[in-house]
């Protein structure tokens, strides 16, 4: 059958409202605090790329000094991508903010429809039927916590991108074209570039893609994985050039948040470690724990708190100097595998309960909703963000949102149902590349709990930018099981 052009246009128009409906309801954007960092990173770069689109001299003044994730010390931090910081501080002063949010929903419209039109190739005449197997998913998924991270001003929405290309290199890299190979690794890179995190998960997923590889492809397992190890290999490299670039075009150094060692004493078998251990001069994380001590207050030790509080009774972290601060950061690998060397049942057992929730628990869309203190400190942080950011109707409505987190999960308690019984059924069971896709999607998830749960520190935002792929996965499964012939 020959495709018609306008009932395509409607299949993704719908998909594409569904992915943009909390944006269309909200007016724009949904802001986070870190959002001020994007912008000016994102400025600071593009000024010295000799892009100065800042509309004042005393604006562009403001943002230079901020640099690129600067510090105090002149060092600059390395967990937000240059390239999405560059493409947010664009829209901003060309098309707008509210362009991200486009720019979101037609990446993840892309990302669902290759894994589409590679698997559609071997259904005859099927190629009309490619706009509904795209928007279905898509529509199902939009039930949920899609179009918040669509709307979302971070670039929280390229990690189920990288599922996606991830699971496509697994089920159907070796009947891919070299057009479609090129492009799943090039968008696989431009993912795993937007976030710190985003690489890591790249690296974890190499060993399931191997596993899925073998199985759907026997001996030519190679090439999905060969293709899976470029993407890390690519972010791996932009890190090397982002690094480069800090060193010689601003003179200053690229250092990275200690996310381990929070993570370790926050669990507690670090904190404990450092009871035994301390004073010692060869462990410069003891002089974080001298601070930690100071206060009584339980919050004091949570990941959060020993990070970024900076209040005396709550802070830790941003309390000590930037050359200890540094050190700590340095050195936060080798601590990790002194306290796993010293407490290795509790590292572990912390380790797999963290990521464990990270993955059944925490996957409210909460995180996404600014709120009064979001907005106070992003407006702190940065005078370039536009006052419509105040303005947007979803602004402090997280209790009253608060009825979508069990709808939400009910959908995916429904969607894991769906694809246990069509991946287990004897009969007319999905196309087995189908489902390893599918499966690989699962892996995904759980390699984002995984990065994020077990290494930072648990939180809905990290659980419900990727959640949303098991109502999109349940779909394309239903759906294309109906494409093939019963099966005994």
């Amino acid at each position: 059958m020959t495709q018609n052009p306008i009932q395509a246009l409607l299949w993704y128009g719908a998909a594409l409202l569904a992915s943009l409906s909390v944006a269309l309801i909200n007016g724009g954007g949904l802001s986070y605090f870190d959002t001020a960092g994007y912008l000016e990173q994102g400025q600071a770069s593009l000024s010295s790329l000799g892009l100065d689109l800042a509309p004042d001299a005393q604006t562009l003044q403001t943002s230079s000094d901020a640099g690129v994730g600067a510090r105090d010390d002149g060092a600059v931090v390395g967990s937000r991508s240059a390239i999405y910081s560059m493409l947010v501080a664009g829209a901003r002063f060309t098309l707008g903010l509210s362009a991200i949010p486009v720019l979101h929903a037609v990446a993840f419209l892309l990302a669902v429809a290759l894994p589409v039109r590679i698997w559609l190739r071997q259904i005859p005449d099927a190629r009309h039927l490619m706009p509904r197997l795209v928007a279905v998913p898509v529509i199902l998924a939009g039930l949920t916590s899609l179009p918040f991270y669509v709307a979302y001003l971070m670039p929280d929405i390229f990690a189920p991108i990288l599922l996606l290309m991830a699971a496509t290199l697994a089920a159907f890299a070796p009947r891919m074209t070299w057009p479609e190979r090129i492009f799943a690794v090039s968008y696989g890179v431009a993912a795993a570039t937007t976030h710190p995190s985003h690489l890591l998960i790249a690296v974890v997923l190499l060993p399931a893609v191997a596993l899925a590889a073998l199985i759907v492809s026997g001996r030519r397992w190679w090439i999905a994985t060969a293709l899976t190890g470029l993407i890390a290999l690519g972010a791996m490299a932009e890190r090397v050039v982002f690094t480069t670039a800090v060193k010689y075009i601003r003179n200053a150094e690229v250092v990275y948040q200690p996310f381990l060692v929070i993570r370790v004493i926050a669990d507690g078998p670090g904190y404990r470690y450092l009871q035994d251990s301390c004073p010692d001069p060869d462990i410069s994380t003891c002089a974080l724990y001298d601070i930690l001590r100071k206060s009584d207050n339980p919050l004091r030790l949570t990941a959060s708190h020993i990070m970024f509080e900076t209040d005396p009774d709550l802070g830790s972290y941003k309390l000590l100097d930037a050359a200890q601060q540094k050190r700590i950061a340095d050195d936060q690998i080798g601590f990790f595998l002194d306290v796993l060397i010293a407490r290795p049942v509790d590292t572990i057992q912390a380790f797999i309960r963290n990521t464990l929730l990270q993955a059944g628990v925490y996957n409210s869309i909460r995180q996404t909703i600014p709120n009064a203190e979001t907005l106070d400190g992003l407006f702190r942080m940065t005078d370039l963000a536009p006052p419509s950011l105040r303005e947007t109707r979803l602004y402090d409505t997280r209790r009253e949102l608060a009825w979508l987190d069990p709808f939400h999960r009910l959908i995916y308690g429904v969607a894991l149902i769906v694809i246990a019984y069509l991946c287990l059924t004897p009969y007319r069971r999905p196309p087995l590349e189908m489902r390893i896709f599918v499966l690989m999607v699962l892996a995904g998830i759980l390699a984002n709990a995984l990065v994020n749960g077990g290494i930072s520190q648990p939180s809905d935002r990290y659980g419900a930018r990727v959640i949303f792929l098991l109502p999109l996965a349940a779909g394309l499964l239903a759906m294309t099981r109906h494409l093939t012939e019963p099966r005994t």
